[in-house]
């Protein structure tokens, strides 16, 4: 999918990017959604095949490559990186909405006792590899879809002077989304890297891709999210 949309009765929001009051945000990039060995994966690759050969294509091919790059940059330009893990911080998981223990109880069912949502401190619940966080980064556990309900990652925000954030990260329709118009609505300036995010199915992907880019923030590829954390610039 590019980043141009067609004509809209809604005006796509448009700003100036000032890479200082900047920082990148990486939605739930964990081993629970992206490793083929658990129980998420692997049932999804069973029951849907066809959408599971485009999810995991897309984050070895584009997503993961992606982000690597951008995380490069923002890391050598002084730009915070923050990272969002979901998951119960109690192996009881009371910490969880109710219905997310009815899904992770379902994954059960499902898959042998293994469960959706791993807790806090398990090797599941961790950042991929390729991804891994750096002393400086910050890694908050959030229980909520949205980072900024669960998490101290708006006083931290805040503190840090930062107005602007750049999100990717996992599923597109899911937290990510729930993140940036979250973000949006507390007055950031938000801007979604496409080439850096995924969901489960492409059209849901794309219709979120476009709903964002038309009413909360900026929608821009890997490329050109690269060039403002250095230089700056307007957006769309």
């Amino acid at each position: 999918m590019t980043c141009d949309m067609s004509p809209s009765p809604v005006l796509a929001p448009s700003f100036s990017v000032d890479p200082k009051r900047s920082a990148l945000l990486l939605i739930d990039l964990q081993r629970m959604f992206l490793d083929t060995s658990c129980s998420l994966p692997e049932q999804f690759a069973t029951n849907h095949p066809e959408e599971a050969r485009y999810f995991f294509e897309r984050i070895q091919q584009c997503v993961i490559p992606r982000v690597v790059k951008v995380l490069g940059i923002a890391r050598t330009n002084d730009v915070p990186v923050f990272f969002t893990t979901i998951g119960s911080s109690r192996s009881d998981e009371v910490d969880l909405a109710p219905w997310k223990q009815l899904r992770n109880d379902r994954m059960k069912k499902a898959s042998g006792g293994r469960q959706l949502y791993y807790p806090v401190g398990t090797p599941e619940h961790g950042i991929v590899n390729e991804l891994k966080p750096m002393p400086g980064d910050f890694v908050m556990n959030k229980t909520t879809f949205s980072a900024f309900l669960t998490t101290a990652l708006d006083l931290t925000l805040r503190a840090l002077g930062k107005d602007t954030l750049f999100i990717c990260g996992l599923a597109t329709n899911g937290c990510v989304q729930a993140t940036g118009i979250d973000a949006a609505d507390r007055g950031y300036m938000c801007v979604l890297i496409e080439d850096c995010c995924a969901a489960w199915e492409p059209r849901l992907h794309d219709s979120t891709i476009e709903n964002f880019g038309r009413s909360f923030g900026a929608v821009v590829l890997a490329d050109q999210a690269s060039d403002l954390l250095i230089k700056g610039g307007s957006v769309p």
